[in-house]
């Protein structure tokens, strides 16, 4: 992609930021982020739960460049724990950001995009199975993904194309950062601790590096037609699947592998 102007929400660090200084290099990229540094014109601070604020700044966005070519909804972040402990506002933040977020980011990007435009999301695996005691991630990933398939559908005839990018584990310490919630006292604490574990115990050189997902994103964003979603790395296309065909036998294995005790 040449001379394109260029949307990326949550792009301060992890794949986000990657995603910015690769793009850079031939097109302009706006940013807009809760931590971002505003410049007023390539960078703006907006919290993407809060609809006033994300319109706000695409109007802006509109206002300087007339147009947006690409919009990459990349902002969100993990929890994990027991639903019934979680709190009320803990739910809520995460839909609201992960799943609201790219809602309002899309809807107000639509008035600067015309025929050509295209939509991304960035996805994730953990949306295509269940996991336990990340339900709540799962769920707004899960929605997200099928959020992108009906904008597809929806924009066709207008000549904008949206995907998904559904990804597996990417080096970016995205799970340690990620809001874990328990409790000692909790009938939970045993469970959520086995499954934290797995998660932290993850071999990082084994994940994918933000070069290369950046890398990969920007080569399928650069075609004529995008697919209805683009499954990153071989291992969870098999996955993917695997699940379509075997779901029960999908929910065991989940089950076995990430809640396996010592004897």
């Amino acid at each position: 992609m040449k001379d394109k102007i260029i949307v990326i929400t949550g792009a301060t660090r992890g794949l986000g930021l990657r995603l910015k200084e690769d793009l850079s290099k031939d097109n302009v990229v706006v940013t807009l982020s809760r931590s971002e540094v505003e410049n007023g014109k390539t960078a703006f601070r907006a919290d993407v739960s809060d609809f006033d604020d994300v319109k706000r700044v695409f109007d802006e966005i509109g206002k300087i460049y007339g147009k947006i070519d690409v919009l990459i909804n990349n902002a969100g972040y993990g929890l994990s724990g027991a639903t019934e402990i979680m709190k009320k506002e803990e739910i809520e933040r995460i839909t609201n950001v992960n799943f609201l977020g790219a809602i309002w980011c899309t809807k107000c990007a639509l008035p600067y995009m015309t025929k050509g435009a295209k939509i991304a999301v960035i996805s994730s695996a953990s949306g295509l199975t269940p996991m336990p005691f990340r339900t709540m991630y799962n769920s707004t990933k899960a929605a997200l993904t099928m959020f992108s398939y009906s904008m597809k559908l929806e924009l066709c005839n207008l000549g904008i194309d949206c995907t998904a990018f559904i990804l597996g584990p990417v080096n970016t310490g995205f799970s340690n950062n990620r809001t874990v919630v328990t409790a000692e006292d909790s009938r939970y604490f045993k469970d959520v601790k086995e499954v934290d574990d797995f998660v932290k115990n993850q071999d990082n050189s084994k994940k994918t590096s933000t070069k290369k997902v950046s890398a990969y994103i920007i080569k399928k964003l650069g075609k004529t037609h995008l697919r209805y979603h683009y499954i990153v790395g071989f291992g969870f296309r098999l996955a993917y699947v695997f699940y379509k065909f075997f779901p029960f036998t999908t929910f065991r294995l989940t089950n076995f592998f990430m809640r396996k005790r010592e004897k």
